[in-house]
């Protein structure tokens, strides 16, 4: 976006407060206008932020909803032909093997996908596989969130490393491994220009979901 500053001034000069007030104005507008085009963020527009949450938290409700300490970034502004892109990943359990179910929102809506042969989308949202107690890894994916990872029988983990890891899940094999993988972010487009809140949530059919070691990225991008 070319702007042309109204000013300029060399050393020695002095400048009346009208000739000072234009160059902000021309120099501001510019900024606002990458920020729309490239999500960069300044103190008026809000396009990026992020939820970081290592404690374990639990739900036993039925009904979708945030957990105490909300997997949640609030005020993103979505700019005209603009798209959401969410990025996830936490690890959780269940207490009842095949009871908890988690899904992305944008605002109060859940998120939908296309669907081969349905007459519509349907709300997308990832069940907690493998075993009852069984603590599995909870992914974004270009589709909405996956997960998949131990059984029973075998031995799995909890925590991220701290020397980088990958948003995704990845079962590399096994009799006793679910086939669930995939990561990455996901890209959720047709939304009118506004400002958004969007969440992780989460739900258990019975007994309860625990997660712990959560990170929630979520930027606007402008076209």
């Amino acid at each position: 976006m070319a702007t042309t500053v109204p000013n300029t001034f060399s050393n020695g000069t002095n400048a009346d407060a009208s000739q000072v007030n234009a160059n902000f104005t021309a120099h501001n507008t510019a900024i606002d206008g990458v920020a729309a085009m490239t999500g960069v963020v300044t103190p008026a527009v809000k396009m990026r932020g992020s939820a970081i949450i290592a404690a374990t938290e639990a739900r036993s409700n039925t009904a979708y909803g945030l957990m105490t300490t909300p997997d949640r970034v609030t005020g993103i502004v979505l700019p005209s032909a603009g798209l959401i892109i969410v990025k996830y990943f936490a690890y959780w359990n269940e207490t009842v093997d095949g009871a908890a179910r988690a899904a992305i929102f944008v605002g109060a809506n859940q998120l939908k996908v296309a669907q081969i042969n349905t007459a519509a989308p349907a709300v997308q949202e990832a069940g907690c596989s493998g075993a009852a107690n069984i603590t599995q890894p909870l992914s974004s994916a270009w589709w909405g969130l996956t997960s998949g990872g131990s059984a029973a029988n075998a031995t799995g983990h909890s925590a991220p490393v701290t020397t980088g890891q990958a948003i995704a899940v990845h079962n590399v094999g096994g009799t006793d491994q679910a086939t669930a993988f995939g990561g990455g972010a996901c890209e959720i487009y047709n939304l009118p220009a506004g400002t958004y809140d969007v969440s992780v949530q989460f739900k258990a059919s019975s007994g309860t979901v625990n997660v712990l070691n959560r990170a929630l990225y979520v930027e606007a991008k402008g076209y």
